[in-house]
């Protein structure tokens, strides 16, 4: 709808600087805009600066592929699952919290509302036997719809720190 409104000659600002993402991860998605630049705080601020402990680099892209046979199912229309992304991603959030990582500092997002719930089932089904891995506060937004709360959402807008999204993992 926003392409539709700027090619109808509606007036829109356009970003042309971003403050919540490591500038390595900005170069990821800088080209979808004529000027793109980060603004100071992002190298002066520790917490841009040091490194992701248990991560080799700032974010990392993950190709997981077909787990026990098969890849992305629609079992519904509009309602994209895959199994294998959902496991590796929580695998990965049970590594970031055995690392120290607190739990209200890491998120889930993806896309799609099949995927969202099927990493809500592999999470109630591991999270209750391993206390280690639940966060602290009930209130905690592990995981969340980047559409349906118009979270930050992986290369289209900007990232939280600890950011997981199911199709790859950025972490800031």
């Amino acid at each position: 709808m926003f392409a539709r409104f700027i090619r109808l000659g509606y007036p829109a600002l356009i970003l042309n600087a971003q403050g919540r993402a490591r500038p390595s991860i900005a170069r990821l998605y800088s080209w979808r805009y004529k000027i793109l630049r980060n603004l100071s705080h992002l190298t002066h601020a520790p917490e841009f600066q040091l490194a992701n402990a248990g991560l080799a680099c700032d974010f990392q892209l993950i190709n997981v592929e077909d787990f026990q046979g098969q890849g992305e199912t629609s079992p519904n229309p509009h309602y994209f699952q895959n199994l294998g992304e959902a496991e590796y991603i929580v695998q990965t959030y049970m590594y970031m919290r055995l690392l120290g990582y607190p739990a209200e500092s890491i998120s889930i997002l993806t896309t799609y509302n099949g995927q969202k719930h099927l990493i809500r089932d592999i999470l109630v089904r591991t999270m209750p036997s391993k206390p280690t891995f639940r966060p602290s506060s009930p209130k905690s937004p592990l995981l969340t719809n980047s559409k349906a709360n118009k979270t930050i959402t992986f290369f289209f807008h900007s990232f939280e720190p600890n950011t997981l999204a199911t199709f790859a993992m950025c972490v800031v």
